[in-house]
């Protein structure tokens, strides 16, 4: 599973306001941004096409993009927020980026030597 940067950029261009709305949150809109009434100190950018989106919580001085308000508000794991943003399926198969090969174990011939103890 490796989700693109295309697939990313595309879950960061949704408007999230209109995600929002669609699936049940209560926004209220001032100017160019949406306040969600249940934390006023949350403002959602109303991003247009080509735009892409934004959040910032006043209260908690902590904001971010589309992907990461799934993720905080709505628990969301990474790859659930970008099939949910995206509408996409993701293919959820792990693939390692490459294989692992033990290097293998080179062993060295060591002469030994006993000193004879004296006091034996």
């Amino acid at each position: 599973m490796r989700i693109t940067d295309e697939q990313k950029e595309r879950a960061n261009l949704v408007n999230l306001p209109q995600f929002l709305m669609e699936n049940g949150f209560d926004l209220k809109k001032v100017g160019r941004e949406y306040v969600w009434r249940e934390h006023d100190s949350l403002h959602i950018k109303d991003n247009g096409p080509g735009e892409r989106g934004a959040w910032f919580r006043f209260s908690e001085d902590k904001g971010g993009d589309n992907i990461g308000f799934l993720r905080e508000y709505m628990g969301m794991s990474f790859v659930d927020a970008v099939e949910a943003l995206t509408g996409e399926q993701i293919d959820r198969t792990y693939t390692p980026p490459r294989t692992y090969q033990p290097k293998p174990v080179q062993q060295v011939a060591r002469e030994i030597s006993f000193a004879e103890a004296d006091n034996a």
